[in-house]
């Protein structure tokens, strides 16, 4: 009963205008435990009223068909084509036996429109008007079909007629409004707007259509020059949206960060928005400056929460699909894009972004896609940039330089390409190679990649010694006064792990240039990785040296802080790491890390029921493979079943890691015809994954499959160092009765895994059979 009251006082206020004490009413019924399918029809219902489509499609798009009525199906296909999800609104229309078709037919001819097919769009108005003449929306369609493809007195005409038939029709209204503004009759666009702003209803939260007259009726006034009556309007906006004009500006001023290529203060500026409001646009533009600044975990995490790849521009979806390859996501990645390509079929870049997949996926088709793409539009360097590089791989250097000439007639001094093609000379002509990428030294002297390019030339030619490629580099900077060259022989030296002469030219670099920040994340770089070598070998005291003296420089660098609280953990420091771990300060976008860090205190000390409450806790807030693991991990330590958490990692992420474990735990309850199933559908798009193809070996094994010898000795071929991989193809064998070739490879697992005792217990096996 109390449900029921709640409801109807919901609908009561909601027809009231009191969307507030609406919404409140619903929670009411939520709380009381109401079926949620339900509450979300009615919150749709009034997120509809409100204009926010977003709202409406997350909260519709989960209820079970079956509880939606034709009303319901309506608002969600038309909050679809709102926020330009064209392709979800095509399949709804395809999926649904609820839809009238008169709303089909009109939803159809707006997609068109959006599109900006206008002629198709048109057409299609044209034929609905002809059976329904008196349809408002199709008129307003038809009018818009019209004044898009130039047609303008066609279009005024329409919407004279429109609110001739329907003088209280605000959308019509307000279409004749902007059609007076638009001719500069701000007199007659004045009055019409004012005239719609007093018959609409007085509600506690704006509606889209008084929001819409109101900025309409702002930009009139200020076009008469009257901008102090302007001002009330704005005003008026403004107490609707306390503090959006504020964050408005901020977001004007991280744009132009962003568009100047100051990459740091935008992400700054973004942040700081993103505190306040964490909407989906600044998620995405940090999502951008992350991967550009070469952090492809923090921007997938903003992708992943904040990017839809239906609506995302080609530009945003390229970034993001890059993000993804980055993360070991390509098949996300692809149907991302192909998804972005069902919205926008015509899109040429989608074309050539979705070639680029192909490509990295191994399919060669990706090439002519590319090809496609370049010839609707030519000035796509990257795209010409991806064909040279695929064409080099294949060893046709002539095609490969041959698309990069191609690119330069329409970026004639662009540095990628002209990387590029340094790039190419390298593989055979080292000489003029080098002498291409010392003229792009000469144009930027702070170009670090010209002077690896032209480090990598001269490499390339041989004979070269590690104090000749530093006297070059020595040389240049002397030359050029350019502290990029010093910084180009740091990274040289890093990479010949030649640390203390790479601290020496830093040092210098850093006398040069002490202001530069970069000095200080190289500086934490080769600590890192100092500390890395030292850990790798269980040296934790130099390993915890290098990070502490790197963290007096740089105290909050939170991959040292991290990866020194986790060399405490390894090492059994635990009070050590508890005291690391209270005195980290990051900032709320790091809020997940704290959790996972404390996770795998506790999981270490044996708390397992503590490890599972902060893991499920930095699992709810960024939802990587890497805590989701450690989380089935602590689950199953606990001997609690498993399959739940691994169906939902599954389901949330999409992840070949879960869908690993998965198999995995079939093979535990012996369950391998399921087991086989998945790891067959696995090794489709990992066909070179070793422990796909083991663990498929062993359950071929177990269902008698005569299959189990030709996939464990291809696990071999991939990864012959691996124990447990050579046990498998082993204990095969030796159920085959090849018991001489079983002893051999049992012998060799034994020598890399001395310790494991089911290899020792196959050995004798073996060597009692031989």
């Amino acid at each position: 009963m109390y449900f029921d009251s709640a409801l109807a006082r919901a609908e009561s206020y909601r027809a009231q205008g009191q969307y507030r004490a609406a919404l409140i009413e619903l929670r009411k019924a939520n709380q009381a435990g109401i079926d949620a399918q339900i509450i979300a029809i009615r919150q749709a219902q009034l997120l509809y009223d409100l204009g926010q489509y977003r709202g409406v499609v997350a909260a519709l798009e989960h209820v079970d068909p079956g509880k939606r009525n034709a009303d319901t199906d309506i608002m969600l296909l038309k909050s679809f084509i709102s926020i330009r999800k064209l392709a979800s609104a095509e399949r709804l229309i395809a999926a649904s036996t609820q839809i009238p078709k008169i709303e089909e037919a009109k939803a159809k001819a707006n997609i068109a429109l959006v599109r900006n097919e206008l002629e198709s769009a048109r057409e299609q108005f044209e034929q609905i008007a002809a059976d329904h003449p008196n349809d408002v929306d199709v008129q307003l369609g038809l009018a818009s079909a019209e004044a898009s493809l130039g047609d303008k007195e066609a279009a005024a005409a329409r919407i004279s007629q429109l609110v001739s038939d329907h003088p209280k029709h605000v959308l019509a209204r307000i279409a004749r409004a902007r059609l007076f503004f638009d001719k500069e009759q701000y007199t007659e666009a004045e009055d019409t707007l004012s005239e719609i702003l007093i018959d609409l209803p007085q509600t506690d939260i704006m509606q889209p259509e008084k929001s819409v007259v109101l900025n309409l009726l702002v930009e009139t006034l200020t076009r008469q020059g009257r901008t102090s009556e302007a001002l009330v309007y704005t005003q008026s906006l403004a107490e609707e949206n306390p503090g959006s004009s504020d964050l408005e500006l901020q977001f004007r001023e991280a744009m132009a960060s962003w568009e100047a290529g100051n990459l740091e203060k935008a992400f700054t500026q973004f942040s700081k928005i993103y505190e306040q409001v964490p909407s989906d646009l600044t998620g995405t533009m940090l999502g951008m400056i992350s991967y550009l600044q070469g952090k492809p975990e923090e921007a997938a995490r903003y992708f992943d929460r904040h990017t839809d790849p239906e609506i995302a521009s080609a530009g945003v979806l390229n970034i993001m699909s890059r993000t993804l390859v980055k993360e070991g996501r390509l098949n996300e990645a692809m149907a991302a894009v192909q998804k972005a390509r069902a919205n926008a079929p015509k899109n040429t870049n989608l074309k050539g972004i979705e070639g680029l997949l192909m490509l990295a996926n191994g399919d060669p088709a990706g090439q002519s896609l590319i090809e496609t793409s370049l010839a609707d539009n030519p000035k796509q360097r990257q795209l010409w940039i991806a064909l040279s590089r695929y064409t080099a791989s294949k060893d046709d250097f002539n095609a490969a330089e041959s698309y990069i000439r191609s690119g330069l007639k329409y970026f004639p001094e662009d540095f990628d390409l002209r990387r590029a093609l340094i790039g190419i000379k390298i593989s055979k002509k080292y000489k003029e190679a080098e002498t291409l990428s010392l003229a792009l030294v000469e144009s930027n002297p702070n170009d670090d990649l010209s002077y690896k390019l032209w480090v990598n030339a001269l490499e390339a030619q041989g004979g070269q010694t590690t104090e000749s490629i530093e006297k070059t580099l020595t040389d240049a900077a002397k030359k050029y006064n350019s502290v990029t060259a010093s910084l180009v022989l740091v990274e040289y030296f890093f990479r010949q792990n030649l640390f203390d002469r790479a601290r020496e030219v830093l040092k210098a670099a850093r006398d040069q240039a002490p202001d530069l920040s970069k000095l200080n994340d190289i500086e934490a770089a080769i600590a890192y990785q100092e500390a890395r070598t030292a850990f790798g070998d269980k040296n934790y005291a130099v390993a915890r040296e290098k990070l502490v003296n790197a963290l007096l420089k740089q105290p909050d660098n939170v991959l040292l802080n991290q990866f020194l609280i986790r060399l405490e953990i390894q090492d059994s420091n635990f009070r050590e790491a508890e005291k690391l771990l209270s005195r980290l300060k990051v900032s709320q976008k790091y809020g997940a890390l704290l959790s996972e860090l404390r996770g795998e205190l506790a999981a270490a000390q044996g708390d397992y029921t503590t490890a599972e409450s902060l893991f499920t806790t930095a699992w709810e807030a960024d939802r990587t493979d890497a805590v989701a693991h450690k989380l089935y991990r602590v689950i199953k330590a606990q001997g609690k079943p498993v399959m739940g958490f691994l169906s939902d990692w599954k389901a949330r992420n999409g992840s070949f890691a879960a869908d690993l474990f998965i198999a995995s735990e079939y093979l535990d309850q012996a369950d391998y015809e399921r087991a086989a199933q998945l790891y067959e559908k696995l090794s489709q798009n990992r066909p070179d994954h070793p422990m796909v193809l083991n663990n498929l070996a062993w359950a071929y094994h177990k269902m008698k499959d005569k299959r189990a010898v030709a996939v464990a000795r291809k696990a071999v071929e991939i990864a012959g160092d691996s124990a447990p991989i050579l046990d498998t193809l082993g204990v095969i064998l030796l159920a085959e009765g090849k018991d001489q070739e079983a002893l051999q490879l049992l012998i060799k697992a034994n020598e890399l895994a001395p310790e494991a005792e089911d290899i020792k217990t196959h050995l004798e096996q073996a060597r009692a059979q031989n």
